[in-house]
């Protein structure tokens, strides 16, 4: 721009006879209005871009507030659909609580009016007829004639039916309203350290009165009854608790939990998989105790569940093992990782064992990738006999009887502490 500038003011001078100051303010003139039409077009310039950038940004504005404006919409449609869900698993699951409860007292009061009818029974039965008395003076019998003996009639006296007592059925059902199960837990110790392994949870349930029920004298009736399951969920959930506890305080181990099969099938057998899906963090440390006539009679509903406990974590036990002579492997294509049994049974040289000696049953276990533990353990002598058959963890009197949990509040207390 100034060299045009001066170019214009040379000109004038000496081409178009300007004088020297009319050439330089023409020259000037020129610069100025040069740098004025560079500075115009420098600002619509800037402006274009300014206006264009605006425009880009409301673009941007409306489309992003188009997008807010759709999440928005999904998460009313996604709340409103989780509320749904919920109000109707609740109503669901109250819907079967509230069954549940029904035939509770159904069931309670068909059970009280058999005993009542029962003891009606034996009140009006008539009294046994008495024996008939010996003659006073007997005749000899006459030579010859031999009077027959008589003969002694066996009768095999038929089975009795099972009787439930109805105050037993009444603490269980008081147990159940009102959360009065409590779980005792019995040490495994690792042999021949005697570290604590794992630990077998042990239901108690408590009476009205105060009274503790042990499981030997409210099982038969809960059986009867059908209330095995509902105490197997109340036991199953409180130990996982006290695995969720005992994980808290940095003491893992491995707590293990008697079932029945009536556990595994029917709506039992899904309350059983919610819970487990509840507490699915602490599923690993969980194992499932059944008697090995119970896990043998599982059909396959049952096993089923225990593929579907298995993805969590869970493991499973076979308990009260009367014979060695078990396929290792197929147990532990079942998901089986323990063995239990007495080790008055295992130490037993008559023991039904076939093919294997009772000094490798732990060893040929091993190899299956399942654990034997030796029960009943109560003597020294019984100590070092297993630790000869290889057997690495026992339970037993000898090591602690079962102790009381206490748990936080929301499980209850007790008299100790985990």
């Amino acid at each position: 721009m100034a060299v045009i500038a001066i170019s214009l003011g040379v000109v004038l001078y000496t081409q178009l006879g300007f004088t020297l100051p009319e050439a330089g303010w023409a020259s000037l003139a020129c610069l100025v209005t040069l740098v004025l039409a560079d500075i115009y077009t420098l600002r619509n310039r800037e402006r274009a871009r300014f206006e264009q950038d605006v425009a880009q940004i409301s673009r941007g504005t409306s489309e992003l507030s188009r997008e807010v404006r759709q999440l928005v919409q999904k998460l009313e449609q996604s709340e409103k659909q989780s509320n749904r869900r919920i109000r109707e698993t609740v109503d669901a699951r109250l819907g079967t609580v509230l069954d549940d409860i029904s035939s509770l007292d159904t069931l309670l009061r068909e059970l009280t009016e058999e005993v009542r009818e029962l003891k009606e029974m034996q009140a009006a039965a008539p009294p046994p007829p008495p024996p008939p008395a010996p003659p006073e003076s007997p005749e000899e019998p006459e030579f010859g004639h031999e009077e027959p003996e008589a003969e002694a009639s066996v009768v095999e006296a038929a089975p009795a039916a099972f009787v439930p007592n109805a105050e037993t059925l009444k603490t269980i059902v008081h147990a159940l309203r009102s959360d009065r199960i409590d779980v005792h837990l019995q040490v495994m110790v690792g042999l021949p350290q005697r570290r604590p392994m794992h630990y077998e949870a042990l239901a108690r349930l408590r009476g009205p009165d105060g009274g503790t029920l042990m499981p030997g004298d409210f099982l038969p009736d809960a059986r009867h009854a059908g209330l095995v399951s509902k105490i197997d969920a109340a036991v199953v959930e409180r130990c996982f608790k006290i695995a969720d506890q005992m994980s808290r305080r940095d003491r893992v181990a491995t707590i293990f939990c008697n079932i029945s099969p009536d556990t595994l099938r029917g709506s039992a057998a899904m309350a059983l998989i919610d819970a487990t899906e509840r507490h699915k963090d602490q599923a690993g440390h969980i194992v499932f105790e059944l008697t090995q006539a119970e896990f043998d009679g599982l059909g396959a509903i049952e096993r089923e569940t225990i593929e579907a406990l298995t993805e969590f974590g869970c493991r499973f036990c076979v308990d009260n093992l009367t014979r060695l002579r078990v396929d290792g492997p197929l147990l532990s294509q079942q998901h089986v990782r323990f063995v239990k049994l007495d080790a008055a049974v295992l130490l037993d040289p008559g023991v039904d064992s076939g093919d294997i000696h009772p000094s490798d049953f732990a060893r040929l276990m091993a190899r299956s990738g399942i654990e034997v533990i030796a029960t009943r353990v109560e003597t020294e002598p019984q100590v070092l006999d297993l630790l000869d058959f290889d057997v690495g963890t026992a339970q037993g009197h000898l090591f602690g009887r079962p102790k009381p949990v206490r748990l936080g509040a929301a499980a209850g207390t007790s008299a100790a502490s985990v």
